[in-house]
């Protein structure tokens, strides 16, 4: 960790609200005690221990299925985490074409559609744009930055019967 500290350190209950408030969907500014910024969304599949916050953000391939990078923060290095307001027009987007979208309307699972793009899944150029600012930040910080896999069959390797 740098030893030049802007900001104050946030208190783990403080933060274990905001991360409370957030959605899946929000993009995020992980405010650093030095100052520096990370982007990202909290990462999916993360639950709250006290100790460390998890980012997520799409390699600078900016791929939807693949890999995204996960940055974990200790909260002794976090001022704060805010949502970073971003307007409908501008909100990265499935189509409503697209295959899952469609597979969904046919499971008549309304509830279950968001057309938004989580942000580990940006496409480019916000995800290149994204991961090079946060492993640069990362790397500076000394923070763990690790990749997330999300793989599946392709959709010509399974057989018309199924599995």
């Amino acid at each position: 960790m740098p030893d030049d500290l802007m900001f104050a350190q946030a208190e783990s209950q403080q933060l274990e609200k905001k991360i409370e408030a957030i959605t899946l969907y929000d993009l995020v500014a992980v405010t650093l005690v030095n100052g520096d910024i990370l982007l990202g969304g909290i990462f999916k599949h993360w639950e709250w221990n006290g100790h460390i916050v998890s980012l997520s953000c799409n390699t600078s391939e900016g791929k939807r299925f693949g890999s995204s990078y996960i940055i974990d923060i200790p909260i002794d290095s976090i001022a704060d985490i805010a949502i970073i307001p971003i307007d409908d027009g501008s909100i990265p987007k499935l189509s409503p074409d697209d295959p899952r979208v469609q597979a969904l309307k046919k499971l008549d699972l309304p509830t279950l559609i968001d057309l938004r793009v989580l942000p580990q899944d940006y496409p480019n150029p916000l995800a290149s744009i994204i991961c090079s600012h946060n492993t640069r930040v990362a790397s500076s910080y000394g923070l763990l930055v690790g990749e997330y896999g999300e793989y599946a069959l392709p959709q010509d390797a399974i057989p018309p019967k199924g599995c």
